[in-house]
């Protein structure tokens, strides 16, 4: 974790740090039953998340609340994708993160 990660991260989603934990656990399970399934899921991850970090260096630093909004939903993606059955506050999904690009972009 960053530095200053606690007090730099909203309580709101902080509260939600356990279940990230627990969804990582889980991951780890399931990646020794069926590695495949897992890179396959990777590989429809990681271009979302290649994306999001070009953004964040193409802003310089300048902070953006949707961009912020953007981020903590790829956390969702991967609890969606990896730990299914901890559920997520609302539905997310490839094609939903795909709205936020295009409301981000205009």
């Amino acid at each position: 974790m960053p530095k200053r990660f606690l007090a730099a991260t909203p309580w709101p989603r902080l509260q939600h740090l356990p279940r990230y934990l627990k969804g990582i656990v889980l991951r780890l399970d399931k990646l020794r039953a069926d590695p495949a399934r897992d890179s396959t899921r990777l590989a429809e991850l990681r271009p979302q998340e290649q994306r999001f970090w070009r953004l964040v260096a193409d802003r310089k630093g300048v902070f953006d609340e949707r961009l912020e909004d953007l981020r903590w939903l790829l956390e969702e993606l991967r609890i969606s994708f990896f730990a299914q059955e901890l559920r997520t506050p609302q539905p997310v999904s490839i094609k939903r993160l795909e709205k936020v690009w295009s409301q981000l972009n205009s």
